[in-house]
Order: C-alpha cells, then structure tokens, then sequence
C-alpha cells in the first residue's frame, strides 16, 4: 500500500493515556519542540576544570563596568565567583569586625558569655578573637572557640581554657577583634523542621528556613554582586580579575614612600615612632583608592606604651577620619586584618600614634576585599532579597525596624543607591511593608517590566516602585492560591515571569503595571504535571527551582525526583512562545539564562560547572536523547497492521538514530517490542523492520554519540494484514 505520512503533533503528553493522545508524544528525554518540530536539545561542555564544594543553589550573572562578564552562585558550605575565567571562592564570614565590651565572666567559671545581637549562631558552631586589648575577669579572650551554648538570639556561650578569676555581670572587656565563619549549611531539608511539610508544620522562630537545604539570593548591585543566604544577613562581593598589595613600601624597604611625623623614623625594614608627640605615618592614596570600595589593611604591631589608630585623610575639604571598626584603638602588638569603606575622595591612609606611642609598624598591605563581606547595617535576619533597577535593595521576610522582630511577612527596601541604608527617615527610600493576604512567607522577588513581582507560600503581589521618602513602593495583591513552591521557582523573561506553585500548578503572568488592570496569574495547562507532582521529593521541595533557556523560549522547571534520589535529577520545559512541555533527566542544582554569557551556566550536584547548549554531546558522552510517539492505530484499532518500513524525514542530520517499535494488542497491555534498527543519516534512506500488532508506538534515540536531527515527516510503509480484533481480553 502507499506511504503513510506519520507527523506527530509537538509537546510531551503524559496525563492522557498513550491511546487517547493519538498522534502526538508520550514521552522523551532531552527533546524540546522548536518551531513546532522535535529536535535534541543541546549537549553541555565544561565551564571550568575546576570544581566546587557543597550543593549550588542561587546563581546570576552580570557584567562590570569594564563590561567584563561575571557569574556567581551559592552552596550549602561556600559562595564563588568567577570573572575572567577564573572561579574564586568568595565565601564571606559571618561577621568580621572590631567589637567593643562584649564578655561576661563569673568567678570560678571557665564559661565566658559573648554579647552579639542577632548572632545567628548555634551550639557547635565556631568563633574565632584576637588582639583582645585588655582582660576579663582575669582572662584574655584569644584564639578559636565553639558554642557552647545559645542563650538568646543576642548571647551566647563559650568555654575558655581556665576560671575567670572575678565576676563581671555587665559586658566589658575592651575591643576585640572578632571573625565568625558562616556557618555550613544544610545539603538536605532536615525533615522534621519548619516548612518541609504542611504549611506551618515544625519549629518556628526568628531564624527561618534553619531546616531547610540552604538557598541563596544571588544579584547584582551595580558592578558588585549582593547576595542573601536564607536565614542570614546581606553580604556583597567586589569582582575584579586582580586583587594586588596597592601599598608601596610596606615593608620599609627603603626610607621612601611614607609621610613621617614628628617621632616617625623608618630604618632596619620598620618604622619606628618614640612617644612625646602625638604624630601620624601616612601614605599618599590619591588616584589609589577610590570612595566607596572595601578595603583589607594588614599591618605587624610592636608596641611598649600608648595606642594607635589607622584612620583615612578623606573629603574635599581634607579631614583625618575613623572608618568603623577598623578605626578601633590598638594597645596590644600584634598582627592585625581589618576591612574598611573607603570614604569619599580619599587622600591619605594613616597610622595616628598618640603622644604616649612607642614602637614599630611593618609589612602593611592594603588592597581590594576579594572576599565577600557582610553589609553590616542591613536587617541581620533575611529570608530572601533583590534588587530594584532603581537601585534599592529588597529584604523579604526579614526583621522590623525598632524592635528587631522577625515577621516573615515583612517586606523592606534600602535607600536608593545606598544599600547600607535601611531606617526609614524623610530623607531617605527606605522603608517596611508588611504584606498581608498572600500567606505568611515570602518566597522570592524578582524584577520584572514597570514593576517587581515578589511571590509568598500563598499568593503574588506588584510592587511598584514610586520614589517617595518613606514610601518608595505601592504594592498591591495580585492573586492567591498560587504560592511558590521554593524560593528559586520564579523566573523572569522579557517582562513574562512564570513558576511553579506549590497547589501543584504552573503559572504565567503577563500583566503590565500602569494599566487599568494588573491582569492576573494564570495557570499554565500542563500535561506532565502529574508526572511531575505524584514523583517530586515533598521533603526536598526547597531544592526546585526554575531557569529560563532564552534562545528557545522555554522555561525549565528542576526538581529532585524520588525515582532518583533526593536531589534535583529531573526537569520539565515549557515553551512560552509555542505552549509544548517536554521531559527531561538532567542532574542541574541551579542554572543561570543566557544573555550576558553566550549558553546559560548550570552546575550539577558534583561540584561541576556547564556551559548549556553547547555541542551535541554530554561533555564529550553521548547524551542519550529520545523521544517516543503515543501510540497509533488502523481506523479503530479494529485491523491489525504490519510496520514494515519507515522513510525518516530529519533537517540537519548528524551520526546514527535507531528506531524502536512497540505493539500492543490491548491498549493496557505490556508492549512487544521490536529494534532498535539504526538509520545512519549520512547513507541510509529507509529502515526496514517487521512488527505486527493493533497498536503501535516509535521510540527514535541517538545511536551515535553527538548524532542529531530535526524531525520532520517521516512515512511509514504499514500494510494492513486483514485480521481483526477477536472478542474481550
């Protein structure tokens, strides 16, 4: 008989039966449908040889005003960056400051409380004082230390090596110089805790998400990236491809370089001050260091009498100032690190000696910060952030101003441009919202065209931006029962954001702020959901999260599957532009769009980074795409037929594809299966095979590594055999 041409209708259906969506897909693996025909996506190659440590989750790229080209994500353990090709580990500490009369000591007791507000801390967790100026209850507070315990959200325990030979109730002990490492945090959502469930199931405090896998907020403030791991505070990251010693002569090499005041000498590799006049060692910095960067000093301390304080020489009318904690004043010898802003219009770092100072500075250094550092006066307790094209700074679900309560329904915003301000005043953006009706979690907030979209475990509101002292956003409630699953499962692309909710639907938004109407969000018909919903790990639902593949217009939804494991194996795509899904196995923990790179960055749970859409393999391995049709029948199923050929119509074919054949007799009996028969594109014209059955299905896979096609319509030679259908099975 003739050919029969056989074009199945695009998009991966799984919610009918194989029967009842005749003449389309019921399943496949890294197949997308493009411009109405399905194609392989594209394989993946190596970003970096070099690896990382923990699970990644929250990523985002930007560029710096140099337009070089900068990514960045978090893990559970570290936080990276990589520019010029280069990945860094740029893990902040949690804190790193000079601290002022923190400790209390009670006689006879090796236990020393330590006086941090909003410490964030847990039992176990590690603490690490130096260059401790003075003594407590007879003891110096020096080297690392372990919680011992969590008294309140403002104190806690450690135990020092011997008794404190007096009783101080109240916190004093002089400064300190205090580095606190940010604690690792979850690969894995803790089961028993707060949110991993029904809503509101496990404990609930003012650390949220303590159970929960770690999640980052990953954006950029300007040229610098601002990140948020849920739970705790602000921190921020000033990429660069180098982070060189800008001091010269910081080692006293010669006797050049340094402004010497009176008492001031260098000689030996050091210089040297002798006390009677209060005087300054200073460094011109003009044209060096610029306003508003942070800054590391580094310097070695002698000392036999008086103190010394590093300040900066700043301003357009110059004046010699303190520049926070690293101002703090020095009466100890010893190695010191601290970080400073640098004030505006810099023209001298300076090393000011009181009258009484006697003794030696060598080895300064001074360069760019090339870790992340917390933005110490934003809301020490964040659950999520982002950022505002306006240049604000958004705190979601994060500490009132005043009391320092933790409201998980509270929204905050900075100061425009200024990122440290967070106090509403009349002359300042800054302001609080709490935002109520959607739930009572916020989830994530993204950027999106005249407006920002921030999602809740229950509903999504717009926040527009309105620049008032104050009062810089009107928000408004767009819809409920459409919560975020996770706080990565909403995604923005040319002004349409879309995520996955966790009432177990896909949804899209599309409404443009300033018209008469916000529009609502609308569900997304998904005809893999249940594919997806009945196999997704409900204890591991923190790890979803959504990525956009700009290129082809798709939204791809990653979540952990319990057919795999409990990380993120599998995804569903969904094509914005066309309306198809399609199914995919891909081990991707989070994954960063096209635009400022040339492919979309994903990693995977291994400590690897890809570039996506790149080449036809899996890294140089075969990337094991298929695709099988529903399945097809004569008139009603009621003849049966025999396949015996098939003419593949395929654009741009590459290597080998093999072709699998499976009929059935009964719709919801096992299949027999026949093949796999390879077509190689290059030479073959058809494929022969004999399969007999009232049902049939395809499956067509690569059978060569790196082998591709686009699919057109293929013929098949199908003669009807004359049989009928016999009674019930």
């Amino acid at each position: 008989m003739p050919l029969v041409k056989f074009e199945p209708k695009p998009g991966v259906v799984k919610t009918d039966t194989p029967l009842a969506n005749e003449g389309g897909y019921s399943d496949g693996n890294r197949v997308r449908f493009w411009q109405g025909r399905a194609e392989p996506i594209g394989g993946w190659a190596l970003n970096t040889v070099s690896t990382f440590q923990g699970i990644a989750r929250g990523i985002h790229s930007w560029t710096t005003l140099e337009g070089k080209p900068v990514f960045s994500f978090g893990t559970n353990s570290h936080l990276y960056g990589s520019i010029g090709g280069n990945l860094r580990d740029i893990t902040p500490p949690l804190f790193e400051t000079t601290l002022e009369d923190i400790f209390t000591t009670v006689s006879g007791s090796a236990v020393v409380t330590v006086a941090l507000p909003f410490h964030n801390l847990k039992a176990g967790d590690a603490v690490s004082f130096s260059n401790h100026q003075s003594t407590i209850g007879g003891l110096t507070i020096e080297g690392d230390y372990t919680v011992t315990d969590v008294l309140t959200r403002d104190t806690f325990t450690i135990t020092h090596g011997s008794n404190a030979s007096s009783t101080v109730s109240s916190p004093g002990g002089g400064f300190v110089d205090t580095l606190i490492a940010l604690p690792v945090g979850l690969a894995d959502t803790d089961v028993t805790g707060y949110g991993t469930g029904p809503y509101g199931a496990g404990p609930y405090s003012t650390s949220p998400d303590a159970q929960e896998a770690r999640v980052w907020s990953v954006s950029n403030w300007g040229e610098r990236g601002l990140y948020n791991p849920s739970g705790y505070g602000l921190f921020e990251w000033q990429p660069e491809t180098n982070y060189i010693d800008l001091a010269f002569n910081g080692d006293f090499a010669t006797g050049t370089g340094w402004g010497l005041g009176t008492g001031w000498a260098i000689g030996s590799g050091v210089a040297t001050k002798t006390a009677g006049t209060a005087s300054n060692l200073s460094q011109d910095v003009r044209g060096v260091l610029e306003g508003g960067r942070v800054y590391r000093v580094t310097f070695d301390l002698t000392r036999t009498a008086g103190s010394l304080k590093f300040r900066v020489n700043a301003g357009t009318v110059a004046t010699v100032i303190d520049v926070g904690p690293a101002s703090s004043a020095i009466t100890k010898a010893g190695s010191y690190s601290r970080t400073f802003v640098c004030p505006a219009d810099p023209l001298d770092i300076i090393f000011e000696a009181d009258s009484a100072f006697a003794g030696t500075i060598d080895n300064v250094t001074y360069a760019l910060e090339d870790k992340a550092y917390r933005l110490l006066s934003a809301p020490p307790i964040i659950a999520a952030s982002f950022v505002n094209p306006n240049g604000v700074a958004v705190a979601l679900g994060t500490t009132q101003v005043g009391d320092g309560a933790f409201n998980p329904a509270l929204f905050r915003n900075s100061d425009v441009g200024n990122n440290r301000d967070w106090i509403p005043d009349t002359n300042s953006l800054a302001s609080e919202y709490v935002l109520r009706g959607g739930g009572g979690r916020l989830m994530q907030g993204l950027a999106t065209r005249q407006q920002d979209l921030v999602g809740s475990d229950n509903g999504v509101f717009s926040a527009q931006f309105t620049g008032d002292p104050g009062n810089a956003f009107s928000i408004r409630l767009l819809g409920t029962g459409c919560g975020l699953i996770s706080r990565c499962a909403m995604a923005e692309q040319n002004g349409f954001v879309m995520w996955i909710s966790n009432t177990q639907q896909f949804f899209i938004f599309r409404g443009v702020a300033g018209s008469a109407s916000l529009g609502t969000p609308e569900i997304i018909p998904c005809p893999v959901r249940e594919d997806v919903f009945e196999n997704i790990d409900q204890n591991q639902l923190a790890k979803v999260h959504v990525g956009i593949n700009p290129a082809f217009g798709e939204m791809w939804t990653f979540y952990p599957d319990v057919r795999d494991g409990n990380e993120c194996s599998r995804a569903v795509a969904f094509s914005w532009t066309e309306g198809h899904w399609s199914t995919h196995v891909l081990n991707r923990t989070a994954w960063c769009p096209a635009g400022i790179f040339p492919t979309p960055i994903a990693c995977r749970d291994d400590g690897r980074i890809f570039n996506q859409e790149t080449g036809r393999t899996a890294n140089g391995s075969a990337l094991g795409w298929f695709i099988r049709t529903s399945d097809f029948d004569i008139g009603d199923g009621d003849t049966l037929l025999a396949l015996i050929g098939i003419v593949p119509d395929l654009a741009r074919p590459v290597g080998s594809i093999s072709f699998s054949i499976h009929t059935k007799e009964w719709p919801n009996k096992p299949p027999i299966n026949f093949g796999p028969y390879t077509y190689n594109t290059a030479s073959d014209t058809t494929v022969r095979m004999r399969a007999m059955g009232r049902q049939v299905a395809i499956t067509i896979a690569e059978a060569s590594t790196g082998a591709f096609g686009r699919f057109g319509a293929m013929k098949l030679d199908i003669p009807q055999t004359g049989a009928k259908r016999g009674g019930s099975n």
